[in-house]
């Protein structure tokens, strides 16, 4: 039972990102929670590390707290390469016109001004 429970932190972890990939890849929207969707691998895999470490007595603290120092940033690393995929392609709304087409049928000074400008008052 153990040895499942010290194989399972990057086995979850690296389920955790291909399903992240599979989704995006197939333009699946999850119109669920995010904040469970990408934490609750990270909330599992700290979990099963404290329990390892309260309850196996075949390794010494030290190496559950190395092992432990090693999957828990990795399961983290690997939630928030996730969440990327997931960040919205407009940028949270920010509907910027492109610059190049800014400039068209404007002179250089024109140009230049709708750099400095708002989006809001253009």
């Amino acid at each position: 039972m153990l040895k499942i429970l010290l194989a399972l932190p990057p086995i979850i972890s690296i389920a955790h990102i291909c399903l992240a990939i599979i989704l995006f890849l197939f333009n699946i929207e999850y119109a669920g929670n995010l904040f469970i969707l990408f934490f609750l691998p990270v909330t599992l895999v700290t979990l099963i590390h404290i329990y390892i470490a309260v309850v196996d007595n075949s390794l010494a603290k030290s190496e559950h707290i190395g092992y432990a120092l090693v999957h828990i940033p990795f399961s983290i690393t690997f939630s928030l390469l996730a969440l990327l995929l997931f960040i919205p392609k407009d940028n949270g709304g920010n509907h910027a016109k492109n610059p190049l087409l800014q400039c068209v049928d404007k002179s250089e000074a024109e140009c230049l001004n709708t750099f400095y400008l708002p989006n809001n008052s253009q």
